[in-house]
C-alpha cells in the first residue's frame, strides 16, 4: 500500500496539487455551500439564484 501512496503523492506533485487545495471551499462541500450563500448565489433552501430577476 505504501507505493499506492507514494504514487499518489507523485502524481498529485506533478499535476501542482497541494494539501490546501483539498481543505479549501473547491473540495470541503459545507465550505463551498457556504461560500455560496454569502455571495448570494444560492438561498437557504440550497437552490440557485437566478442573478437576471429584479
Amino acid at each position: 500500500m505504501s507505493r499506492g501512496i507514494q504514487e499518489l503523492a507523485t502524481d498529485m506533485n506533478r499535476h501542482g496539487l497541494a494539501r490546501a487545495d483539498f481543505e479549501g471551499p473547491r473540495f470541503v462541500r459545507l465550505r463551498r455551500i457556504e461560500e455560496l450563500r454569502s455571495a448570494g448565489r444560492i438561498d437557504d433552501r440550497l437552490r440557485m439564484v437566478d442573478a437576471t430577476v429584479g
